[in-house]
């Protein structure tokens, strides 16, 4: 058969054409399969992040569900952890939060009150990242979590900050509204705490610190009582309800005064090694952070038989209001 000169002109390109598209198909299937990485954050810590997220344990499968409930299964992230700073004190130090979801049960954490308190800033820590890296899977939980709000004391390894002012007892002892004059006589510190929450009106809050008792405590509001038990009785805690036995003005009166979110306080036994704090309490904090829903308090039920609990410690009155004195 005789051939154009323009068919024998346009046979090389239309191979060289498809061979091009074959490379390019080839090309992208490839990249669609994401593999594992090591990323380390500015803080130094670092790990691998999951390429899928995992649903052999039920708090994660719960958590990971989406609105019309399906599974996520998602690549895991590539961008490193850090902090955000969103005020300072007047010595300068950052007040740090880092925020993870959006979306779901709103919930903040305060890292402790007290500043100094290296326990409970190394948990808060641990929290924060364990968020960040697990945030696909914690579809349910739209999470802000404060480092510390006493960053001079934690640099100053005191429970005052640099003007010398115990934090914790500087809160409103009221729930009503404060005149101008009254919120700015009070510290830096303080007012944005207050300034935020009102800001953004989280469900929960929940404040770590440590105790000087070696059973620990929880201390709980009337709308996360089902939960605060449930923790209390799987880690072997004491247990009390806000805002009765503290001190008017500390974070815990005030916020539980308010009325409008719940509000948990997480006291760890001060003689825990720092490195043991995530392991022996990470499990119970993020249950806190799913409103105790029936399938993460099913988790804690079952994680409780595994675990060696004390009896649940009864607290006077007097006992647990010297926990919110000034350490």
């Amino acid at each position: 058969m005789v051939q154009s000169p323009l068919t024998i002109t346009l046979r090389p390109v239309t191979w060289i054409g498809g061979f091009t598209v074959c490379l390019l198909l080839i090309g992208c299937a490839t990249l669609t399969d994401f593999p594992r990485y090591s990323v380390a954050d500015r803080s130094g810590a670092s790990g691998p992040f999951p390429s899928r997220p995992r649903f052999d344990d039920p708090f994660r499968r719960q958590a990971s569900r989406n609105r019309n409930g399906y599974y996520r299964d998602l690549p895991g992230s590539f961008v490193p952890f850090s902090w955000t700073t969103v005020a300072t004190t007047t010595a300068g130090e950052p007040l740090q939060i880092a925020s993870t979801g959006a979306g779901g049960f709103r919930t903040m954490v305060v890292g402790s009150v007290g500043g100094h308190d290296p326990i409970a800033v190394k948990l808060t820590e641990d929290l924060a990242h364990y968020l960040h890296n697990h945030r696909f899977i914690m579809g349910g939980a739209d999470t802000t979590v404060l480092r510390t709000l006493n960053p001079d004391g934690l640099k100053l390894r005191r429970h005052r900050n640099a003007s010398g002012v115990y934090l914790n007892n500087l809160f409103p002892r009221h729930p009503g509204e404060l005149s101008v004059a009254d919120l700015r006589r009070r510290p830096r510190e303080v007012r944005f705490l207050m300034e935020y929450i009102s800001e953004h009106r989280p469900q929960r809050m929940i404040h770590i610190r440590t105790v000087r008792d070696s059973s620990g405590m929880l201390a709980v509001s009337h709308g996360a009582m089902d939960s605060g038990v449930e923790v209390a009785e799987w880690l072997g805690f004491g247990l009390r309800s806000l805002p009765k036995g503290v001190s008017r003005g500390t974070l815990e009166s005030w916020a539980a005064l308010r009325g409008d979110c719940d509000v948990i306080t997480v006291g760890i036994p001060r003689q825990t090694a720092a490195g043991d704090t995530w392991q022996l309490y990470g499990d119970a904090i993020l249950s806190l952070l799913l409103d105790g829903d029936s399938e993460s308090r099913h988790m804690a039920r079952e994680l409780k038989k595994r675990r060696t609990a004390s009896r649940r410690r009864e607290w006077d009155h007097n006992s647990f209001d010297y926990m919110f004195r000034e350490d």
